[in-house]
């Protein structure tokens, strides 16, 4: 399981309070996601409330959100959501400071390694045991 590493860069700086558009600085493998993205807080609207709401741009507009990045708890600044009703995992690096903020987003494509019926706590705490390993094991 190889992550597709997408790198962004906050555009606009500070022209919206709770919108922030990124434009896309690199790419490690084959683009799963759009060059520009736009990131927003929740307003609470749905029952899954994540903490951000991710939107893609389709050459004219911007999508629907395409997943909510919701907290992993026990690590700063790391969110996860899934594209495609839990196909494709998503895993978010989110850097705010004053320079403007950067968001790197890991995609797996065609793996969402729980099953459907796991709520967003459940995965957080599943992937905070993966998170774990995976720090234990390259000290």
């Amino acid at each position: 399981m190889k992550a597709v590493i997408h790198k962004y860069k906050e555009i606009n700086i500070g022209k919206y309070k709770s919108v922030k558009h990124f434009e896309l600085v690199s790419c490690d493998g084959k683009q799963v996601l759009t060059d520009l993205i736009n990131l927003s807080t929740d307003r609470q609207f749905a029952k899954s409330s994540p903490v951000y709401w991710l939107k893609i741009h389709n050459g004219k507009k911007w999508s629907n959100a395409v997943t909510g990045l919701f907290k992993v708890p026990d690590f700063r600044n790391v969110f996860f959501g899934d594209l495609r009703r839990k196909t494709d995992l998503v895993l978010a690096h989110y850097e705010i400071n004053p320079n403007g903020s950067e968001i790197s987003l890991h995609v797996y494509p065609k793996h969402y390694p729980y099953n459907k019926f796991l709520t967003p706590s459940q995965v957080g705490q599943k992937i905070v045991s993966l998170l774990h390993k995976k720090t234990v094991s390259r000290v």
